[in-house]
């Protein structure tokens, strides 16, 4: 280390030596640089006194200048360039550039569309061109317009022509590519669509704000802008002199200090060298092992070097511990408080929102109700900030968010809650409190029943060995005493024991049979969803439960569309299965009936967005047909086709789309369906729209959900699964009574037939020749009413000769 100094002391001595002769080298340059400073503003501070500025140095005054100038100077020479250029007067042209920017069109693409405009014009005047040929193959007004635009006098007159013409346009996409077309750029069709007024009143208030420009200032501006392209010739002229001036001395310093950074100095660099070899011995004797050691040890005994980074770690180290310990309480506590307390002044931990909820405080309410104030605080300055905005004025209309009148409303309700919670003496706020903590105890003891409910449900066994019918499964409620089973008694009695043991052992060997793995003990084998394997896709293993259930359809389609008061009742029926209070069904199936409404105008057959969607709520599958994430098309066939419904049935459709919407894939739609709505119609039906549907652009749905609850429901919707169908699956009056007539003729003749074998066997009368007849006949009942039409159809070998006697469109049905 010696060593190493006195070579440092050496080399700052040489430095020193070298360093007083670089000095006077650089003093001599800088009373050169001086010298010529000072002619500079000998001879330009006059010039700049000349026209008002005083007192400056030298760049000082330059960069005045150009900064009061360039902007107006830049703007005016660009303006006179272009109308050169165009043909049109500089004035005309800062209107038009000023009004298309008020349109979200920028300066330069106002003054390409101008340029475009000129050439344009040059071909309408000589009646040829692109431009020509559109405007007179448009309609009659637009080949008009195209003739008083070739007989304009110059091109401002036409400008303002075609800028008014616009406003005749009504259609934006039509204005836009009229736009295109004269000026190049469709968006200048803005200035057509009247939001802002009339196009005529916009360019006076744009001409009145800027003032007249005299064409002599376009012209200074433009001797302006090449008189500082002189001057910064100059300047540059004059820089590079003072450089060529000083480059031989300053390639001579940097040179000495390469060769001093290079090592050509070699007694510098040996010296430095042999420095740097000491301090390499010296480090390598240093015992780190123990130094490190001791460091550990001081940090061990010391947290002052941790800072807030400890802190973090004690406590993650205690939410770990609480939970070890099983006190979850503290420890989810501890975690909600990870960030720091919410409000000032409060320990970290008494004021987390999720610790409020599992491990509530005394004074927690007057928390609550000061959070949820700022809240609606920042969102009431959101909403006036939204109202001066047009997209935050169509969203308040819409009902997305609120107009600064309710966001008030509610703020001042907000208030006023918490002034009466600040107002309340220790007694009622302990009441409150007590009161309080005792619902969040019933509501956990009651979610441990329903959770110990639900896991013994799970774990229920089919238990075909039990005593009762069918294991005495629980969820056999359809009163089986009312049944006759298997030829055994009715009524409400007791079914005797033989019988139910001969029920039980050929339902366990038809399992056998049906089910595959099944060997007859105790479980049944069960497949995804609770399914039972080889009884059906279709038919889960215990209908009903958990909600989600539909009745079986038999498998008939809807021609067109159907009635609103119908739908109403099938989705009332399937939100009630899955699990809508019944106080909200009516609401909850009109918001959903709406929706189809304005979908499809509930025609179950409709297909939509370009054959990708489909059915009553425009079900689409984005990747075509398949199984995958969001293919919605695919997946209400795949549940029509498993509950027995067609591809077209209103019914099945409906039930699958409330089934679809309470599936818990659409959370806010499920919670306004649940009845968890805000109050505001327009708000949730907005609401279901943007999550549910997810249109491109969302309409106004409300009115259709208000007629839907105004319909209200048909009750033959709501049919009991099992009963036949009193809608769309038989005819009426005379021709239903034909049908069955001829049904129970049928049926009687095979009963014969049956009787007729059975007494010739007995007869002996066997060995005969075997004679096979079979066939059918197919009656179809077209228009059941007084323009009933009836085709009837035979096949197979029992009807060899068919005739048709043809008397009244309907014969009397209680006719022989």
């Amino acid at each position: 280390m010696k060593a190493l100094r006195a070579q440092l002391l050496d080399t700052s001595r040489q430095g020193a030596a070298h360093g007083e002769a670089l000095a006077k080298g650089l003093n001599k340059a800088e009373a050169a640089a001086q010298a010529t400073a000072n002619t500079a503003k000998t001879v330009l501070n006059p010039a700049l006194a000349a026209i008002g500025v005083t007192g400056l140095g030298t760049g000082v005054a330059v960069a005045g200048v150009v900064n009061a100038l360039n902007s107006l100077g830049s703007s005016l020479s660009s303006l006179g360039q272009l109308g050169r250029e165009t043909g049109m007067a500089a004035d005309q042209l800062r209107v038009f550039q000023s009004v298309a920017g008020k349109f979200g069109v920028s300066g330069d693409a106002s003054s390409a569309a101008a340029k475009t405009f000129s050439q344009n014009m040059r071909d309408i005047r000589r009646g040829v061109g692109e431009t020509m040929g559109f405007l007179q193959s448009q309609n009659q007004v637009v080949a008009q317009f195209a003739i008083k635009l070739k007989g304009s006098k110059n091109n401002d007159e036409a400008l303002k022509m075609a800028e008014e013409f616009m406003e005749q346009i009504p259609n934006a996409v039509d204005r836009g590519r009229f736009a295109e077309k004269l000026f190049g750029n469709m968006d200048l069709g803005r200035l057509g669509d009247k939001h802002l007024g009339a196009i005529r009143d916009l360019n006076a208030k744009a001409a009145e704000k800027l003032g007249p420009l005299d064409p002599k200032m376009v012209e200074s501006a433009e001797r302006y802008e090449r008189s500082l392209a002189d001057l910064r010739s100059s300047m540059s002229k004059i820089g590079t002199t003072i450089a060529s001036e000083l480059m031989v001395p300053a390639e001579r310093f940097t040179s000495w200090l390469d060769d001093l950074a290079s090592g050509k100095r070699g007694d510098v660099t040996k010296a430095l060298r042999d420095g740097l070899q000491d301090v390499k011995r010296e480090l390598e004797a240093i015992n780190w092992k123990q130094a490190g050691d001791d460091a550990a040890a001081f940090l061990k005994e010391s947290t002052a070097l941790a800072g807030s980074l400890a802190k973090a770690f004690q406590e993650v180290a205690e939410v770990i511990h609480s939970l070890r310990s099983g006190d979850y309480a503290e420890a989810l506590a501890r975690a909600d408080s990870a960030s720091g307390p919410v409000l000032p002044g409060k320990e970290a931990g008494a004021d987390g929102p999720l610790r409020r909820r599992l491990a509530p405080r005394l004074g927690d309410d007057e928390i609550a109700a000061q959070q949820r104030v700022d809240d609606l605080r920042k969102l009431r300055d959101a909403s006036r900030e939204a109202g001066n905005y047009l997209i935050g004025r169509t969203q308040q209309r819409m009902g997305l968010i609120d107009s600064p009148e309710a966001a008030q409303q509610k703020l001042d309700a907000a208030e006023a809650e918490l002034n009466r919670l600040k107002a309340r003496t220790p007694e009622q706020r302990q009441k409150d409190y007590e009161q309080s903590t005792e619902r969040l105890r019933k509501s956990v003891d009651n979610l441990s029943e329903q959770l110990k409910t639900k896991q013994d449900a799970t774990a229920q066994k089919s238990s075909l060995d039990a005593d009762g019918l069918f294991g005495d499964a629980r969820v056999q409620t359809a009163s089986l005493g009312g049944a006759r089973i298997f030829g055994g008694p009715g009524g409400t009695g007791p079914i005797p024991e033989a019988q139910r043991d001969a029920a039980r052992e050929a339902f366990r060997k038809y399992l056998m049979k049906k089910v595959p793995g099944y060997d007859g003990g105790a479980m049944v084998p069960t497949g995804p969803g609770g399914r039972i394997p080889g009884l059906g896709d279709g038919t889960p293993r215990l209908p009903g439960v958990g909600g989600g259930s539909a009745p079986r359809g038999d498998g008939s389609g809807t021609a067109g569309s159907a009635r609103t008061s119908q739908m109403m009742g099938y989705a009332m029926d399937q939100l009630r299965r899955e699990g809508v209070p019944e106080d909200k069904l009516r609401e909850a199936a009109a918001h959903l009936v709406g929706q189809a409404t304005m979908e499809s105008g509930l025609d179950p057959n409709k297909v939509h967005d370009g054959g990708t969607g489909y059915g009553i709520y425009g079900a689409r599958d984005p990747k075509g047909w398949g199984n995958y994430r969001g293919a919605r098309r695919s997946d209400m066939v795949r549940w029509l086709e498993a509950n027995g419904y067609a591809r077209n049935s209103a019914e099945g459709q409906m039930r699958e789309m409330a089934h679809s919407a309470m599936s818990g894939r659409y959370p806010r739609t499920r919670s306004i369906l649940m009845g968890g709505s805000s109050g505001n119609l327009d708000g949730d039906t907005n609401a279901i729209t943007k999550e549910f549907e997810s249109p491109a652009i969302i309409n106004r749905r409300s009115d259709a959900v208000r007629n839907a609850l105004r319909a209200g429901p048909d009750a033959a919707a709501g049919r009991l699964s099992g009963l036949p169908r009193p809608d769309g699956a038989r005819a009426d009056g005379d021709a239903w009574a034909a049908r069955e007539k001829a049904r129970k003729a049928f049926e009687a003749m095979q009963k014969g037939e049956g009787r007729l074998d059975a007494s010739a066997g007995r007869a002996g009368v066997v060995g005969g020749t075997k004679v096979e007849a079979n066939g059918s006949v197919n009656v179809l009942v077209q228009k059941p009413g007084p323009d009933t039409n009836v085709r009837t159809s035979a096949s197979g070998n029992l009807f060899k000769d068919v005739v048709l006697s043809r008397g009244r469109t309907m014969a009397s049905a209680g006719g022989s």
